[in-house]
């Protein structure tokens, strides 16, 4: 637990949890996803658009199987789409994804995390390694999450249904913002999921 994991730091002991260890030896690029809200619905939209598109996608990680379970079929051309609790990103340490979201900002677990910051700190840990050459993808509409990633060091892309961005929802439309205008990805009459907060899932997976 937490306490342990503190412990061992203290005592210099290396704490290297399972999404760390097993992201050391995939082979292929990895789709991470976290946030307080929306996080399997998201990876599980996610996985399935790859797939549509004829992507070979591995989804897992905190849903479904782990990330440890995808190593032995991982290939240079699979896509692992992981969903990404803030308890399996406190313990990493050179998990790098090519493409990071975070869907939105809450206090939450804080049974588990001492206080806010903790949490906030182990969320944004899914960013620490990525470069210039990575993604970030960040939800508008969230203050929170927009303040986070200020500093990030990957290329952002944002997605929000009521704030404008790169990947936005309106005119019964999900589209992207370019240089030449709006181009329009998905109309929002395909969208079967109920509700504001599923629609801006799908808005992320869109974006990602």
């Amino acid at each position: 637990d937490l306490a342990e994991i503190a412990r061992a730091k203290t005592l210099g002991i290396p704490v290297i949890g399972e999404l760390e260890l097993a992201s050391r030896w995939l082979r292929g690029p990895v789709v991470a996803i976290t946030g307080t809200k929306g996080k399997s619905t998201t990876t599980t939209l996610v996985g399935r658009i790859l797939e549509a598109a004829g992507r070979r996608v591995m989804v897992g990680g905190n849903i479904g199987y782990p990330l440890s379970a995808q190593v032995d079929a991982s290939t240079s051309d699979t896509v692992h789409v992981v969903e990404a609790s803030s308890f399996q990103l406190e313990t990493t340490d050179t998990f790098k994804p090519w493409i990071a979201a975070l869907l939105n900002f809450s206090p939450d677990h804080l049974d588990r995390h001492p206080d806010e910051a903790s949490y906030a700190a182990a969320k944004m840990r899914i960013f620490a390694n990525q470069e210039s050459q990575d993604w970030a993808v960040v939800n508008a509409d969230s203050q929170e999450a927009m303040q986070m990633t200020r500093h990030v060091r990957a290329r952002v892309v944002t997605f929000g249904v009521d704030e404008p961005a790169d990947i936005h929802v309106g005119r019964g439309f999900v589209w992207q913002r370019t240089s030449e205008g709006d181009i329009p990805l998905l109309p929002v009459a395909a969208v079967h999921l109920q509700g504001r907060h599923m629609l801006s899932n799908v808005a992320a997976a869109t974006a990602i």
